[in-house]
């Protein structure tokens, strides 16, 4: 597995700008672009990552297709992050996963194949990416006498077969002195949620002490899809968490994922 980290948003505005010349015009030439041509020679899985408030994840899988050809799956996710004030002594933060989509609606993913004797991208099939088939996002990290008080989800995926539509979520409940570096290791037990799901907690830090005890408060939230899958524009896993703002903290968010692709 390969990642590539260049400037985010010039290598963003690229990807977007490949893939919605390829869903235009059903061919690109892929020297035109500043992506990195090597995810397109058939060496399997590849991901580029950009972060910051608008970050991304240009997810592709590649693999031969006879002499000097290879078959390319892509899809484009954005992540976008937001804060701000909210109601009297609250901040509110969120964060979005979502399958890009165009201007006109249309799904940031296709299968092309690359013909390298011409260095053509050429269109196999229109809205035909890789899935996204789990989801997962992370909201952590305030400090001092700051606690997340609410939390939401929403989601709109593909439904995965037996699973109904139902996602998961969680708190990260921790002693109210520990800094929280690996969110992943602290999420405490998972709740399975319908589709839109609203929670609060204790409005403030000492209710929290005096309801958890062991000095344990809610300094983060968590979402998930629980496998169902974002496959096509307008499909997006979204989390909202509100706290209660005492002093000055400082606040993360993350996100991982597991992806499927349809070639092999």
């Amino acid at each position: 597995m390969n990642e590539a980290n260049f400037e985010p948003m010039r290598t963003l505005a690229s990807w977007r700008s490949l893939i919605d010349t390829l869903n235009r015009d059903g061919r690109a030439r892929l020297s035109n672009f500043n992506v990195d041509s090597s995810f397109f020679h058939g060496n399997g899985w590849n991901f580029d990552h950009g972060n910051g408030t608008t970050a991304y994840t240009a997810a592709v899988f590649s693999t031969p297709n006879g002499p000097r050809r290879f078959l390319t799956q892509l899809s484009l996710f954005d992540a976008i992050f937001q804060h701000g004030q909210g109601r009297p002594n609250h901040w509110f933060t969120s964060a979005e996963l979502r399958f890009s989509q165009d201007a006109r609606g249309g799904s940031r993913g296709v299968l092309v194949e690359l013909n390298t004797d011409t260095g053509m991208l050429e269109v196999l099939f229109f809205n035909a990416g890789v899935w996204m088939t789990n989801a997962e996002l992370a909201i952590f990290g305030v400090t001092g006498r700051n606690v997340f008080v609410e939390r939401s989800v929403t989601s709109a995926t593909s439904v995965r077969p037996n699973a109904g539509n139902v996602f998961r979520a969680a708190s990260v409940l921790v002693p109210h002195a520990s800094t929280i570096v690996d969110v992943w290791g602290h999420l405490s037990r998972t709740e399975h949620i319908p589709t839109t799901f609203f929670r609060t907690f204790d409005p403030n830090f000492d209710a929290q002490t005096r309801r958890y005890g062991d000095g344990l408060v809610h300094r983060g939230i968590y979402a998930s899809t629980n496998g169902n899958h974002l496959e096509r524009a307008g499909h997006f896993l979204g989390l909202r968490g509100e706290f209660h703002w005492v002093s000055q903290t400082s606040f993360s968010w993350n996100y991982r994922f597991t992806v499927r692709a349809n070639i092999w």
